[in-house]
């Protein structure tokens, strides 16, 4: 362990407590992957997804940690670099990074996480389109809780006093709601 730890780290000094540094923006640093998928859509085009398993960001006592006074915890999940040919507004695709708390995935819960994070985001994007379209604004009645209030006396409700279309993206949603888009992450380890 010495030996090779010498070999890897000339430099000398304590051996790495999270492993080595992944950069997204040098894949150099990127290691072996896990699992990689590729698949064609029909609003994104070829949609490739490579996944790294076991990676954990490195927390720092900031933000959510500033209160914790012990040794900060190590989180490991998976994590997701999608690339696809296009956009539905015609925008340039950049790589999205997504980590997923879940861990040993395999292709198929890969596909799946990706796909889930797509259905929400164009969800998402359609309700601020509509709302930006027609200046509405949307609210949850915080006595009944079973309506969407559109400020405009709409009142959206379904069977069992339920919103469709908040009912059924929460149920699609819900086994998967371990995705969350990677953007403010300084780095991760291996």
């Amino acid at each position: 362990m010495l030996k090779e730890y010498a070999l890897a780290y000339p430099q000398g000094g304590r051996p790495p407590k999270h492993g080595k540094e992944f950069r997204f923006a040098k894949p150099e640093t990127w290691g072996e992957l896990d699992a990689a998928t590729v698949q064609v859509t029909d609003r994104y085009g070829t949609a490739r997804a490579m996944a790294w398993d076991r990676i954990h960001p490195r927390l720092t006592t900031r933000s959510a940690w500033i209160d914790h006074t012990s040794e900060l915890p190590v989180i490991e999940g998976t994590l997701i670099r999608l690339q696809v040919d296009r956009l539905p507004g015609g925008g340039d695709p950049l790589p999205l990074w997504l980590w997923a708390s879940a861990t040993d995935l395999n292709s198929e819960d890969v596909d799946v996480r990706w796909q889930a994070f797509l259905r929400r985001f164009d969800l998402e994007r359609c309700f601020n389109r509509l709302k930006q379209w027609r200046g509405i604004a949307t609210r949850y009645d915080n006595v009944r809780g079973d309506r969407v209030d559109t400020g405009t006396g709409i009142a959206l409700q379904g069977p069992y006093g339920r919103t469709p279309a908040l009912s059924a993206t929460s149920a699609a949603l819900a086994p998967h709601r371990d995705v969350w888009a990677v953007h403010d992450f300084h780095s991760l380890s291996a």
